[in-house]
């Protein structure tokens, strides 16, 4: 299926965009929320030792919340995608936070962690199936040449929620227990279920695109001018989730190993989430009126060149100054990868060919780790930065030499 053109032009646009208070109305009903819903991504994690004690678990098997919580938001990411594609946007939201919802209520009456392990798998899938439907919302909100800069407001938001959610779960647990921890962010995807069902539908009269037997995407449902700018994106989807995961798990360790102290290693992460933050919207701008490569490019660029420094990093100021341009790259390049597969995904089918790019990139999430785990064996915790910096890289060379403009003065039009 050919790519309709899009653009302030575009007739599909013009018939389903809602014009007035009444789009902005319909802006706040999917940005409010998703910050609401993203308090709940950090908010178990300073809880984790109170349940280990709490249900008599190793606090090794209480960690695995987390675990339940990211295999189900990466099972619901294929069929979120199908699902936002054939039944609308206004019912997945609606549907991923009332699992959230019920997943809180569960938790908080539950004595077996047993069942609470499967509460956090139902919270991954609630999320997940929550985060395809607004993300496609927004878009649907959002004229093209605006997508950079509104998708990088979203992506801030929910990052805020990120950062300020393990904040919250810490005084929560310490001051009113779990209990109140778990009916507190069931209550959150309760209120964003109502804003849900509360909105308009925003999809359009669009027939989905079809899949192949298991809900994959076809490449060739992508117009073959942008096919190889697609497997492309699914490239850097790796390099930028695997950017987070390795930083995640190794900064720590490379910061140990250098001796600084537990609140010294907090405040390097706080100055990448800090300029993650700044850089969204000027990042989301040079996206939309550059062009995506723009903001794509150097964000791959500055991450290769950061991982490939951090080796030779031995004082905190060193570490702060690279750890800012990493969250230069991350700010960059966030709302504006996305942007970009939303640019060239067909009408009909862009719910499925983002989750599937998604999905791609998160197999880089889980193995990273893994692979900068089998590592250290071998080398220090610093030089597992320069193993991964290849990656971003190639990304980066894959996107600037072989990857076609979708938007911006430097867009060709499909041949």
């Amino acid at each position: 299926m050919p790519v309709l053109p899009e653009g302030p032009a575009s007739p599909y646009l013009r018939k389903r965009a809602p014009v007035g208070s009444s789009k902005r109305t319909s802006i706040l009903q999917v940005f409010l929320p998703s910050t609401l819903m993203s308090f709940g991504l950090g908010i178990i994690v300073p809880a984790i030792p109170h349940m280990a004690k709490q249900f008599g678990v190793s606090e090794a098997f209480a960690a695995q919340v987390i675990t339940a919580q990211g295999l189900g938001r990466v099972l619901a990411l294929m069929p979120a995608g199908i699902f936002v594609d054939r039944i609308g946007r206004r019912a997945t939201m609606a549907a991923g936070s009332g699992l959230v919802a019920v997943g809180g209520i569960l938790a908080a009456s539950t004595d077996s962690f047993f069942v609470l392990l499967f509460t956090q798998f139902l919270w991954g899938v609630g999320n997940s199936v929550y985060m395809v439907g607004r993300e496609l919302a927004a878009v649907d909100l959002i004229e093209p040449h605006q997508r950079g800069r509104f998708l990088s407001i979203l992506f801030g938001l929910h990052s805020a929620g990120m950062a300020f959610g393990p904040v919250l779960g810490g005084v929560l647990t310490d001051r009113s227990g779990l209990d109140i921890l778990f009916l507190v962010y069931g209550g959150a995807g309760f209120v964003a279920m109502l804003l849900a069902l509360s909105m308009k539908e925003t999809k359009g009269t669009v027939t989905a695109v079809k899949a192949s037997f298991l809900g994959f995407g076809k490449l060739s449902g992508i117009d073959s001018y942008y096919r190889l700018t697609y497997i492309i994106l699914m490239v850097v989807a790796v390099s930028a989730i695997m950017r987070m995961a390795v930083v995640n798990s190794m900064l720590p360790l490379h910061s140990d190993e250098l001796g600084y102290s537990a609140t010294e290693v907090g405040s390097i992460f706080l100055v990448f989430s800090a300029m993650s933050l700044l850089i969204m919207f000027p990042g989301g701008w040079i996206s939309d009126k550059m062009g995506r490569k723009a903001a794509v490019v150097p964000a791959a660029f500055i991450s290769a060149a950061v991982f490939a420094a951090l080796p030779f990093t031995s004082t905190l100021s060193q570490i702060m100054v690279l750890v800012a341009f990493m969250g230069i790259a991350n700010g960059m390049s966030l709302g504006s990868l996305t942007s970009y597969t939303y640019d060239i995904a067909p009408e009909g089918g862009k719910g499925r060919y983002q989750a599937q790019r998604r999905l791609f990139g998160e197999f880089g999430g889980f193995a990273s780790p893994i692979i900068a785990g089998g590592l250290l064996a071998y080398m220090n915790p610093g030089l597992t930065f320069a193993f991964f910096a290849p990656v971003h890289l190639l990304a980066g060379v894959l996107v600037l030499f072989l990857a076609k403009e979708s938007v911006g003065p430097r867009r060709k039009a499909p041949m």
